[in-house]
């Protein structure tokens, strides 16, 4: 804010609050500079806060207008990785303090970089799944969140892992010998090496 002709040394009080009429306020700094930063608030909220000055007596003008602005979302945190099925993977993770609504995005690819992004779902949950996947196949994911302006945190770490094996299909006996007998099978859509 500006001193607006105020000389040096004059005291400001600076509040905030949850609430636009700075009821319950949460916070209340005294300051002889003209600019104050308040910490330890809650992740994607929006705060309301003003500011009046004090003359040396101690009596105080009224607030300068009230400014509003939000803080950020925390990124993801404690991300783990399931395959529920041959074709589903599920990521989970820690909303690390963002409050409940707070939009999460999941990625999945097929590369650690992400180069390909194959896939990417959005939820205001703290676990995502995105299914249609190729059977036994290694996939990373990651997730972030987003801020009250739609501002993307970084996201947690990626985790790697491995959608299930299909069943084998179409099992048929080979024709036994004297010493072997021996089984044949169709891969059932698994990729080779499986």
């Amino acid at each position: 804010w500006g001193a607006n002709g105020n000389p040096a040394l004059t005291l400001y009080r600076m509040e905030v609050s949850t609430a636009a009429d700075l009821t319950g306020t949460v916070f209340s700094s005294a300051t002889v500079l003209t600019t104050a930063t308040v910490s330890g608030l809650t992740p994607r909220t929006t705060y309301y806060l003003r500011v009046l000055a004090l003359n040396h007596a101690g009596t105080a003008t009224t607030f300068d207008a009230t400014k509003t602005t939000g803080t950020l979302a925390n990124p993801p945190a404690s991300s783990y990785a399931s395959a529920s099925s041959t074709d589903t993977l599920t990521l989970s993770w820690s909303p690390n303090g963002d409050p409940a609504a707070t939009p999460f995005e999941l990625q999945l690819a097929t590369s650690s970089d992400f180069g390909g992004t194959v896939s990417s779902s959005q939820t205001v949950l703290t676990t995502a799944t995105i299914a249609g996947l190729a059977l036994n196949t290694t996939y990373y994911l990651r997730a972030r969140a987003f801020g009250l302006q739609g501002e993307p945190t970084t996201f947690d770490v990626v985790v790697a892992t491995i959608t299930l094996a299909g069943p084998p299909l179409g099992a048929a006996a080979i024709a036994p010998s004297t010493a072997s007998v021996g089984l044949t099978w169709g891969a059932g859509g698994n990729p080779a090496g499986t």
